[in-house]
């Protein structure tokens, strides 16, 4: 899925979530055409090839930005509709997706079923901020859909034109009608339960020991590690208890410890273990 599923680090300017080629037609269209796409923050992209993507800078040439004429971009707002049809042939694959948001309409076309689910999950989790259900990505794509919703929602946190879709109602509501606003979640937050978390440190060692994921009664929160012995070899994971009230949590050690934010759960374990726990992003 070399093709589907390119995009590194993300930059600080440029919120790369995913690049790839697709075959693109939009109404006027009467064939498919090759484009390089990219996915930066809540808006598709689209180049004549890859090659106009220049190191760290999407799609920039010469200083500027070359796109293809019809579908320069697509900004992804809610209600986003994709509707994904799956052909197979002997040998093949094919998929198809019909991308309808506000009054654009756009035919994608990808050579597996998988570069497809990939961008769907993608597509709709930066438009919704959160996984969309019935998502069939393997664990490391669905860490990285974790982080574009992550970024996405500090991006529109910081921006005033954003914040009002994300965090509620605009000013003409009444103040006792706002809904609560979201608890701050550090990057290594992740919304998996306990095997998902184990199966995660344990495979990507890579990316640090130590994440924050909800409890089961969905109020409180764990704290999952990974000590690492010599020759790389895992131990078990453990889990810790972070008990959430009246806006503080304590962790359930042998000598409790509180703190007043999440972000304060992860830097006590950095702390307390000198640095060998690291957060898993």
């Amino acid at each position: 899925m070399a093709e589907c599923s390119a995009a590194g680090k993300l930059s600080l300017s440029l919120r790369v979530h995913n690049d790839g080629y697709l075959h693109v037609k939009n109404r006027k269209d009467k064939e498919y055409k090759k484009q390089w796409t990219v996915l930066n923050g809540d808006v598709l992209n689209f180049y004549s090839d890859k090659h106009d993507k220049a190191p760290g800078h999407v799609g920039r040439r010469n200083g500027e930005y070359h796109l293809h004429k019809y579908g320069e971009k697509i900004y992804l707002k809610s209600p986003l509709t994709l509707t994904t049809k799956y052909l197979t042939k002997i040998g093949s694959s094919t998929a198809k997706m019909t991308l309808k948001t506000g009054t654009t309409e756009v035919k994608l076309r990808a050579d597996t079923m998988d570069c497809m689910e990939l961008w769907r999950v993608f597509m709709l989790a930066v438009t919704e901020l959160k996984v969309p259900e019935k998502s069939r990505l393997p664990l490391e794509h669905l860490h990285r859909v974790h982080k574009a919703i992550a970024t996405e929602k500090r991006a529109r946190l910081a921006d005033p034109e954003s914040q009002l879709s994300f965090s509620g109602p605009g000013p003409e509501t009444p103040s006792h009608s706002l809904p609560p606003l979201p608890v701050p979640k550090p990057q290594c937050f992740y919304k998996v339960d306990r095997v998902e978390a184990e199966k995660m440190l344990q495979e990507h060692p890579e990316l640090g020991n130590l994440l924050i994921r909800p409890a089961t009664n969905n109020e409180d929160y764990s704290v999952s590690v990974c000590h690492w012995q010599p020759l790389n070899r895992p131990h078990r994971p453990q889990h810790y208890k972070v008990t959430h009230k009246n806006d503080r949590y304590i962790i359930e050690l042998t000598k409790k410890v509180e703190v007043n934010s999440l972000q304060g759960v992860v830097d006590h374990f950095v702390k307390a273990t000198n640095g060998m726990l690291t957060p898993y992003v």
